[in-house]
């Protein structure tokens, strides 16, 4: 499965910024171009109260209104866009850029589809001077309505920051048992083998809500040590195929909450890419991965792709 080209939106600030040595890495390791993208909100802005009237005249004001803001920023967001592409062709990608306006998460979606981009790379937070939070509820509103895979950071970094400091060293994959979260194990492989990455397949057995006060101790120790063994044998069976092709995969199974435990584990050391479906029940250790998808977006300090569901038709 291969990323054949990456949309980035950004909007200014030094958070949206944040994921550009991610995107230099990923495109200059997978060889695709990148699109930068900014996105202007006209309905960003506070309107004043004589454009609030649902008269006619009102209207026509206020639609004059939106498209003199528009040419006021129009040229610093081509600038800054300059300015990234720049930056990402001294890393040796290629990449161009668009300036659209409109519903910022809705526009991002549409530029996905209409660049035929297979990956949207994006910080899950920023304020600018060209709209209100474009990357924040955004974010989560591309997240949910993407039907191509998303990547996201919450590091912040600062724009003029070397590309080439960060370097993304391990897979991290979190899988519930379900072929839903399944879906991110092509992922998975294709970055681990076009970046020479080794990988870890985890598992976290939520044991203490389903099964905890059902049964005397002494049951629940052994329930314990059956589903710990299953689990760890599935996530072996899973890593057969990487393993077939040379990829380093190690198998890990916790107890506990899987989103504590896999913020846990992510805090250190850094310089992985999680890889994860949006969601999926499983019938082996019974969480839904979609909550921990979410809990992992805004708590890791790695960056966090996301896998839609609605790639399951696909594969």
């Amino acid at each position: 499965m291969t990323f054949h080209k990456m949309l980035v939106p950004l909007d200014g600030s030094e958070q949206s910024a944040g994921i550009l040595p991610y995107a230099a890495q990923l495109a200059a390791s997978l060889e695709i171009p990148v699109s930068l993208l900014t996105v202007i909100d006209p309905d960003a802005s506070a309107v004043p109260e004589r454009f609030r009237s649902p008269d006619e005249q009102a209207r026509n004001d206020l639609e004059i209104l939106q498209r003199s803001r528009i040419a006021e920023v129009e040229p610093a967001a081509r600038r800054m866009l300059g300015n990234a592409a720049a930056r990402l062709s001294n890393q040796g990608v290629t990449a161009d850029y668009w300036v659209t306006k409109g519903v910022p998460a809705v526009e991002i979606v549409q530029a996905a589809i209409d660049l035929e981009c297979g990956l949207i790379a994006m910080s899950t937070h920023g304020r600018n001077i060209l709209s209100r939070a474009i990357l924040g509820s955004v974010t989560d509103k591309v997240l949910h309505t993407s039907s191509v895979p998303v990547l996201t950071t919450t590091m912040a970094m600062k724009v003029d920051s070397p590309l080439e400091q960060v370097n993304i060293s391990e897979a991290f994959v979190p899988l519930d048992g379900s072929a839903l979260a399944e879906l991110a194990l092509p992922h998975a492989l294709d970055l681990a083998e076009k970046l020479s990455l080794p990988v870890s397949l985890v598992n976290v057995v939520d044991t203490g809500g389903p099964y905890q006060g059902l049964m005397d101790d002494a049951r629940y120790v052994e329930v314990d040590v059956e589903i710990r063994s299953k689990a760890l044998e599935y996530l072996r069976k899973q890593s057969d195929d990487m393993r077939a092709k040379g990829i380093n995969v190690r198998a890990i199974v916790r107890d506990g909450n899987p989103g504590v435990v896999l913020t846990e584990l992510l805090r250190e050391p850094r310089g992985r890419i999680v890889v994860m479906a949006t969601h999926g029940l499983s019938g082996l250790t019974r969480w839904w991965l979609g909550s921990v998808t979410e809990v992992l977006v805004r708590s890791s300090a790695d960056p966090v792709l996301v896998i839609p569901t609605s790639e399951q038709s696909s594969d």
